[in-house]
């Protein structure tokens, strides 16, 4: 797929480099950003870009209706509790 240069979406809220609940940054400060991670948030926000539009396009055609845009959230450094 070819991403670079492409629309991006703004429906992403970047958490990455910020702690956990409330979003406080961990003791020592928050996760650093690497340059692979700002290249693979632009992979991530293309692709968001390029299902707003199908899907938007799916609503209109099948459904009749807004499609209402979700909101993609980066994180990076965060374990999943069970």
């Amino acid at each position: 797929m070819k991403w670079q240069g492409r629309r991006t979406s703004r429906n992403i809220k970047d958490r990455r480099g910020r702690g956990g609940a409330g979003n406080r940054a961990p003791s020592g400060g928050g996760r650093e950003i690497t340059e692979a991670d700002g290249g693979r948030a632009e992979v991530v926000a293309v692709t968001l870009a390029d299902t707003d539009d199908v899907w938007l396009d799916m609503f209109h055609q099948q459904v009749d209706d807004a499609y209402p845009p979700v909101t993609l959230v980066l994180y990076k450094g965060v374990r999943q509790l069970p």
